[in-house]
């Protein structure tokens, strides 16, 4: 189903962030037979694992988000940066009506993270920034989209990359689109990596919603010492709390407000499924639905995601 309001308004959404190629394990055997205890002690460690055939995976943060939007009819601009190893990926995304806003260095490789996972369902994870990590912070957003895209973004997301490059890319979109357009910072798990006080004050001051997990609001609270207080002072607008399978909450200076979440029979794979209720969301939002009905999208949306393996894989019945 098309997005009629975006068509007729010819706007869209900027999903900045990581893709990520996802190569995925399942180990013959359990990771803890392979571990040396030596008089209650653990040893030093040499381990080899037997694995069954990788599964390869289109993921990261941007690449879920603007796969969702794709699906839900949306137009999107997927901003990131990536490798020589792309081209795979490059027509996945067109395919699904995404359009390509990627830097592509020729000399190094896409991000990747290889997952490895046990009988009893014990992962080992190893992730490799490679060429995102080696170019986000020296690579401006003006150089990665086009002239005319400024005017028909309507919503933009920032998602994880390194904080210096989230913190200078939504100042760049703010100076340009001033108040034209909603920006969302959602920083995940770089929150808690690479992000100072002085960093997330300057995000936040120059965006109009943030959205964070539970623990990643914890975090946000105890280590960084940002109050919801704080950032309504900082003039964020909207600030959204994802609760898993408890749901999500919408907090504003006024008032807080919960929305379930959707239950489905049997989680397959819980991977991508925050950045699937992302796209809802910013697709409700480009509709101009009302922002808790957006949140409910979301919430159909990431129920959706977890009914199958990998990020990009599920698809919508309806909305």
């Amino acid at each position: 189903m098309q997005n009629k309001n975006s068509k007729i308004n010819n706007k869209c959404a900027l999903v900045y962030g990581g893709v990520v190629l996802d190569t995925l394990f399942d180990l013959n055997g359990n990771i803890h037979d392979q571990i040396l205890i030596k008089n209650d002690k653990i040893g030093k460690q040499n381990l080899m694992f037997n694995a069954k055939e990788k599964q390869v995976y289109y993921g990261g943060t941007a690449g879920n988000i603007a796969y969702g939007l794709g699906l839900l009819g949306e137009k999107a601009l997927l901003a990131s940066i990536a490798g020589r190893d792309f081209s795979d990926y490059a027509k996945h995304i067109k395919h699904n009506g995404i359009e390509n806003r990627i830097y592509i260095d020729e000399n190094g490789y896409t991000a990747t993270f290889y997952g490895m996972t046990d009988a009893n369902k014990e992962q080992i994870g190893v992730f490799q920034g490679n060429s995102y990590y080696t170019h986000a912070n020296s690579i401006p957003l003006a150089r990665l989209l086009k002239q005319d895209d400024w005017a028909k973004i309507k919503i933009a997301i920032f998602s994880p990359g390194t904080a210096e490059s989230i913190t200078r890319n939504i100042k760049e979109f703010r100076t340009n689109v001033k108040d034209n357009a909603v920006v969302i910072l959602d920083p995940g798990q770089m929150l808690a990596i690479d992000f100072t006080p002085r960093l997330i004050e300057q995000a936040i001051k120059n965006s109009d919603m943030l959205i964070l997990n539970e623990n990643e609001d914890h975090y946000l609270k105890t280590h960084l010492k940002i109050t919801n207080e704080k950032m309504w002072n900082l003039g964020l607008k909207y600030y959204i709390v994802t609760l898993a399978e408890k749901g999500s909450v919408l907090h504003t200076r006024e008032s807080s407000e919960k929305i379930p979440a959707q239950k489905v029979k049997k989680v397959i794979d819980p991977t991508g499924a925050g950045d699937a209720y992302r796209a809802g969301l910013i697709y409700g939002l480009i509709a101009e639905m009302p922002l808790l009905k957006s949140m409910a999208l979301g919430a159909k949306m990431g129920a959706r995601a977890i009914t199958q393996k990998g990020g990009q894989t599920y698809r919508i019945l309806s909305k």
